[in-house]
């Protein structure tokens, strides 16, 4: 059972709604195991999202496998409508730390011991999504029992534990069969990732328009408004194309008492006012903002921005709604790599209370369709796309490499749709927008109507 759950956890990356991994069926109630290793059978195919496919005469099962069989919290921890399979985040030795997230932002946690005595697991909050400070509720799904838990609290277990953690934390624990000690040892020291999602937002590709292919930096509040108007009565927004972002250019070079400041020559009114008028036509309004130090550049400032993107929201009529989706780009960056910085923004997004969008573009150079479903809700796959032939049908095949990696929340995202610009044909403009549909991308409109 244990070489099984390792050779299936190899491929967690590739499982989503409408096609699972499958490590064969469940061995629960055949007796080659204990009741305590059926227990942490049964939670870690549950938390790999694997098919629950009994595999025991049911004629004559006893009372303590239907007890197994039949646990509702363990099987809801499976059928969970998120559908994001849990892995192994941790291992020493032969104590391990699976997890993987679920709907309501909850995210599901094992502790495992695998060897044959008594055993301390170590799992620090940020393994398992959590910040620093969360104090949370822990639920044992096997002794239907609650606890309050802080970071440095202990707790002694069992062979295995399953957990449940949202942004209440509310934790869901399964028994194993082996002492076993869980702590936090409160490590502040590397970049908490909370998988975004957990937010609820891109359970299909976001559509919408997008200022920079078409206008660059000639950007103002009149058009951006007139651009909402066109989504509206033309019936694109009717078809999807809900969100309008504002790309570069939109801030002022210097900040004001640390705050991003829309340009007063081109925003007077600011980008409450914007966002108030956006969203009265029912649409969502983006931002821009990225992870160096140009303006608008959030480096040093993530949790700052969030916070003012959020506050947006609080400060318009309750109606309305503020930042819906953020483009984070990787522009005049200090040298750190988008595995480190990128983070940073995540938790601060998550940290402000509302749920945005969370584009990341730092152009493919690092390949972040391999690692950036716990970061971002899409990742840019590609250089910048050109109103060509020739770039578009590139970016395609580009694009196409990480097909099998965008699923349901975290989608490849090969640039903005360039149909309507100009640059090519009826018929290349045609392939063009089917090549993006089929490949499930981002559908992101430019030319104004």
């Amino acid at each position: 059972m244990t070489l099984i759950a390792d050779q299936n956890d190899r491929w967690a990356s590739y499982a989503r709604p409408g096609s699972w991994n499958d490590p064969d069926m469940l061995e629960v109630g055949n007796g080659g195991m204990t009741k305590e290793e059926y227990r942490s059978h049964f939670s870690i195919w549950a938390l790999a999202k694997a098919p629950l496919l009994i595999g025991c005469d049911l004629r004559s099962m006893d009372n303590v496998t239907f007890e197994l069989l039949s646990n509702k919290e363990v099987i809801a921890v499976n059928q969970d409508k998120l559908g994001i399979q849990g892995k192994k985040v941790k291992q020493d030795g032969d104590l391990e730390v699976w997890a993987g997230p679920l709907s309501k932002k909850r995210v599901t946690v094992i502790l495992w011991n695998r060897g044959s005595v008594s055993a301390k697991i170590t799992a620090r909050w940020a393994d398992i999504g959590l910040s620093s400070s969360d104090i949370v509720n822990a639920r044992d799904l096997w002794e239907r029992g609650f606890a309050e838990m802080a970071r440095t609290r202990a707790m002694v277990i069992k062979m295995s534990t399953l957990m449940i953690l949202n942004s209440l934390m509310v934790m869901n624990m399964v028994e194993s069969s082996r002492s076993v000690n869980k702590v936090n040892n409160g490590d502040d020291s590397e970049i908490f990732r909370r998988h975004l999602l957990t937010n609820g937002l891109g359970v299909t590709p976001p559509m919408g328009w997008n200022s920079w292919n078409h206008f660059s930096c000639n950007i103002d509040e009149k058009m951006i408004k007139e651009t909402a108007d066109a989504l509206v009565t033309t019936g694109l927004s009717k078809l999807g194309y809900k969100y309008v972002n504002i790309d570069d250019c939109w801030a002022e070079i210097s900040r004001d008492k640390a705050s991003l400041v829309p340009k007063k020559s081109t925003f007077p009114s600011g980008i409450k006012a914007l966002a108030d008028y956006v969203h009265s036509k029912g649409l969502k309004l983006g931002i821009y903002s990225d992870a160096g130090k140009t303006m608008p550049g959030s480096l040093g400032y993530e949790e700052h921005d969030a916070k003012t993107f959020a506050e947006w929201l609080t400060m318009l009529r309750l109606k309305f709604r503020g930042i819906d989706y953020l483009k984070y780009d990787n522009c005049n960056n200090d040298g750190s790599k988008p595995t480190v910085g990128y983070p940073v923004m995540t938790r601060a997004l998550m940290k402000s209370g509302r749920p945005i969008f969370h584009s990341l573009c730092e152009w493919g150079d690092m390949h972040p369709a391999l690692w950036g479903s716990p970061v971002g809700n899409s990742w840019r796959t590609t250089s910048d796309i050109k109103d060509t032939w020739l770039s578009m049908i590139s970016i395609a095949d580009m694009n196409e490499v990480y097909a099998e990696h965008a699923r349901p929340g975290g989608w490849n995202d090969p640039d903005m749709l360039e149909v309507g610009n100009g640059g090519m044909t009826k018929d290349e403009y045609i392939v063009h927008f089917k090549a993006y549909g089929q490949s499930q991308r981002l559908l992101f409109y430019l030319a104004v109507t």
